[in-house]
């Protein structure tokens, strides 16, 4: 299999034909526009950069057809390219699916690209699901609008799905569009309106198993009834080790005037895109009309939990097929405790008086950052209330400093030791809580 391009003249009569694509191997073309240059940009997949199973293909050809450069993008794994276009400032705009990378067992991918075929940025969009970009379009905002399927989000078994990017790829808004059964979106352009105007065919609609499918989109995403936000203490990535904890700040938010529930529940997607939860619900959270609730949670780290990136997302809707909003942020998991025991507990609430988890049993963790310069982090649990000491000593068992020393109701707890006033060099840290004693080490450096 090659690329086939077909040059014909204005009554479909060929003009010229040409083929692109080492033998032995094959390539497949999914997608041309004509350049400003007269030539030719093309996208597809091939089989022959022994990269991946196939990488997205990148063909440039001058205006006869023939060859200028092509070029490869993707990773180990399936990577596809199913739309391009010449961007307002002269470069291109590919959209397509990539396995190699992002959240799920497919994801949108976008990749901007120069004159010459080299990368200048990629994004992938997604969820835990199969996602597959089909068509992109340059926006009159220089930003891009990408239109596709998500098995991850929506009503149903797949679902329109729209991704809005600025100039840079970041994501402005996202939407899916469907029922309960198979909707796929395949092409988007911008309408004169600003506006947008989607095809592809539902299983969902209609008077058949599928039926052509047609979508008229206003310029900003609708509002969802019920949104929802989460916001870390510590800007992202936030690096935390193994079997440590991190915070963050969640609001739901009821956008309408009539009263709203909803589910709400959180899950990260790490390293090998494997799905992490949910580690925590909450079902039938009702909602008065603009009503927001805001609540302060803290997620501990599973202690075998495999070093690298995750998305830590949560979302709101019907749990949990039905998502109707959604908000993430990244983490970066750290070598750590590295124990056995702990999982991944998430304690916090949207509902008032709601009874936090508590642990299982006493335990003192890593601190972090492990060596350190003037800051660190202890963490401790406490399964029962308990009268607590925690001090920390030199290499001689002087005490130099007494970070707690009381009565603590049970739960997950932490405290920050500032070195700022003792000099560099090894440290010990003790936890005295009921019949529970542990030390451990840290490294002060400056």
């Amino acid at each position: 299999m090659d690329v086939y391009l077909v040059k014909t003249d204005a009554q479909g009569g060929v003009l010229w034909t040409r083929t692109h694509g080492p033998e032995d191997d094959y390539e497949c073309a999914y997608s041309v526009q004509q350049t400003v240059d007269g030539g030719y940009i093309v996208t597809g997949s091939t089989a022959s950069s022994q990269t991946g199973d196939t990488d997205l293909y990148l063909l440039k050809t001058d205006a006869n057809g023939d060859s200028l450069w092509a070029h490869t993008y993707g990773g180990d794994q399936w990577d596809e390219g199913y739309s391009v276009q010449q961007t307002a400032d002269g470069q291109y705009i590919v959209a397509g699916y990539t396995e190699s990378f992002g959240a799920g067992s497919m994801d949108f991918y976008l990749l901007k690209i120069d004159t010459d075929g080299d990368t200048l940025w990629t994004r992938t969009y997604g969820g835990s699901g199969r996602d597959e970009g089909r068509s992109v379009h340059q926006t009159t905002d220089r930003g891009y609008m990408i239109a596709g399927y998500s098995w991850s989000f929506g009503a149903g078994q797949s679902d329109f799905y729209l991704v809005k990017t600025d100039a840079n790829g970041d994501t402005l808004w996202t939407h899916t569009y469907g029922g309960t059964r198979w909707d796929y979106g395949r092409s988007v352009q911008q309408t004169i309106d600003g506006g947008y105007i989607v095809t592809g065919y539902t299983d969902s609609f209609g008077a058949g198993e599928k039926d052509l499918y047609l979508l008229r989109i206003a310029g900003q995403a609708p509002e969802p009834d019920v949104s929802i936000e989460i916001i870390p203490d510590d800007p992202p990535p936030v690096t935390v080790p193994q079997g440590g904890r991190f915070g963050f700040t969640g609001t739901l938010t009821n956008n309408t005037e009539e009263p709203q529930v909803t589910d709400v529940w959180t899950m990260a997607v790490g390293p090998e895109k494997a799905v992490y939860g949910p580690f925590k619900e909450f079902h039938n959270l009702g909602l008065a009309p603009y009503q927001t609730r805001t609540a302060h949670f803290s997620q501990r780290v599973a202690n075998l939990a495999p070093l690298g990136f995750y998305d830590y997302i949560a979302y709101c809707g019907d749990y949990p097929s039905m998502v109707v909003d959604s908000s993430f942020f990244q983490i970066e998991v750290v070598e750590g405790v590295g124990s056995s025991q702990g999982g991944w507990v998430l304690t916090g609430s949207f509902l008032e008086g709601d009874v936090a988890d508590i642990p299982f049993e006493f335990a003192l963790l890593s601190n972090y950052p492990n060596p350190f310069n003037a800051g660190t982090v202890i963490s401790y649990e406490l399964p029962t209330t308990a009268h607590v000491k925690l001090g920390v000593y030199n290499l001689l068992g002087e005490m130099v400093a007494t970070l707690v020393n009381g009565v603590e109701e049970a739960g997950y707890k932490s405290v920050t030791w500032d070195a700022s006033e003792v000099s560099s060099g090894i440290y010990f840290y003790k936890l005295a809580a009921g019949d529970f004693t542990e030390t451990k080490r840290m490294i002060l450096v400056k």
